[in-house]
């Protein structure tokens, strides 16, 4: 489907200090990291060198239930969980093409739930996380990476400016791109 390059990404826990480091060091209006070695540009170009994903593509579309299809994702999806969501996946069958779409709308709903866009709950938003399986056929005619940088720096944003408390939004995905920055430097 277009996301191979994560198998690539190692098991790891990182320690909550690091994601708060890097939130505290972003700078939202320049796009940057502050760290004691050099000031680190982020963008979906490196972050889509980082996770194996190309930058460009179109914008996901909005859900809108007046659609019969989004409806129908809505119903289906909408509310689900992190757990349903794995459990649908091991035991989906993959006989008919139905069956196959809707396993791929249980993984992206999976990546983009527990690795792209984490939020404090296991429930699936259909405002924020639907838009990205409302056409799974071609899922990487849409600029993923985009989006994911936006998922960060929303998350950086609420951290900074609403002190939350927690940091939703992929900081791993953030620390990657941090990483093979470095690497290129």
């Amino acid at each position: 489907m277009g996301f191979g390059g994560l198998k690539y990404i190692p098991k790891r826990s990182v320690d909550q200090e690091s994601y708060l480091y890097l939130a505290e060091n972003f700078n939202l209006i320049r796009n940057y990291i502050r760290t004691d070695v050099d000031d680190i540009t982020m963008n979906a170009a490196i972050i889509g060198r980082a996770l194996d994903l190309l930058s460009h593509g179109l914008e996901f579309p909005d859900l809108d239930k007046k659609i019969p299809h989004h409806d129908a994702i809505c119903s289906r999806w909408g509310g689900s969980t992190n757990v349903k969501q794995r459990k649908f996946i091991e035991t989906c069958p993959m006989e008919t093409h139905v069956q196959k779409m809707e396993f791929r709308q249980a993984f992206i709903l999976l990546v983009v739930k527990v690795f792209f866009r984490p939020t404090s709950t296991a429930k699936i938003s259909p405002n924020k996380n639907l838009p990205t399986i409302l056409d799974v056929e071609n899922a990487m005619a849409y600029n993923w990476l985009f989006h994911i940088l936006d998922w960060v720096k929303d998350a950086i944003a609420d951290f900074q400016h609403n002190s939350v408390k927690h940091i939703s939004g992929c900081m791993y995905d953030l620390l990657i791109s941090i990483l093979n920055a470095f690497a290129l430097l």
